[in-house]
């Protein structure tokens, strides 16, 4: 079994070790799906917790799976004195499934922009998503998006509260609810965002925000950025 060094959410790393020696666990998958900002097949893992001992219902919690390689060859020295020769990290970051839901309303937008979407049933969103997504796919393409893994994204309960958060949503019976997805909800919902990020208190939590935003000129750290580089250049020189 091949070891990898990796940076999780600590209640994430528990319960992929617990689902290693447990075959009752809660599930871990892996899912391959569309990057929502580049289309690309990309990774990511869903992580399901039970909410209590006494419920048999269940919260999943979605990351994106990034590996970052080294520029040269390195290696890993561990606690138990192990030495791992592949030296790349993996890093697990929490993900808004609405994110992941935008290549899947992309798919099954209807082509003429002028036409109004119907009201549909969750698994026929889904399915006719994946028939949309994976037909480019070849089977030689180990990266492809499968089916499987966009149907299991349909089923998990994180997605089924986002897709109300950028849908309207009619309870046709108590078994049928349909969705039609609104554009005009989805940048309510995305400019929520954008306001909480740029709240001070947000803001200045982020430190990887604010030194990108330094880089490009912009938030109040892009003063600091510039002169760090200025100085950098003169010692170089």
């Amino acid at each position: 079994m091949t070891t990898h060094i990796c940076v999780a959410p600590s209640d994430v790393v528990g319960r992929m070790s617990v689902a290693s020696t447990s075959p009752d666990a809660p599930g871990q998958r892996f899912l391959r799906l569309p990057h929502p900002r580049t289309s690309v097949p990309s990774l990511f893992l869903a992580s399901e917790q039970p909410e209590a001992s006494s419920s048999k219902t269940a919260s999943t919690t979605i990351l994106e799976v990034q590996s970052i390689s080294p520029d040269a060859s390195r290696s890993w020295f561990t606690e138990d004195d192990q030495v791992l020769g592949d030296g790349k990290l993996l890093v697990f970051t929490p993900v808004d499934p609405l994110f992941l839901l935008l290549p899947i309303m992309s798919a099954v937008a209807p082509p003429n922009k002028a036409t109004t979407a119907q009201f549909r049933p969750l698994e026929d969103i889904f399915e006719d998503a994946a028939s949309k997504i994976t037909k480019a796919s070849t089977e030689e393409d180990s990266d492809r998006v499968s089916t499987d893994d966009i149907l299991f994204l349909g089923r998990l309960g994180c997605v089924l509260e986002a897709m109300k958060r950028i849908c309207e949503v009619k309870e046709i019976t108590e078994d049928i609810t349909v969705y039609r997805f609104s554009q005009a909800t989805l940048l309510s919902e995305l400019q929520a965002k954008v306001t909480r990020l740029s709240d001070a208190a947000s803001y200045v939590s982020f430190r990887s925000l604010a030194r990108g935003l330094a880089k490009d000129g912009l938030g109040p750290e892009a003063g600091e950025e510039k002169e760090d580089i200025r100085k950098g250049r003169r010692n170089a020189q």
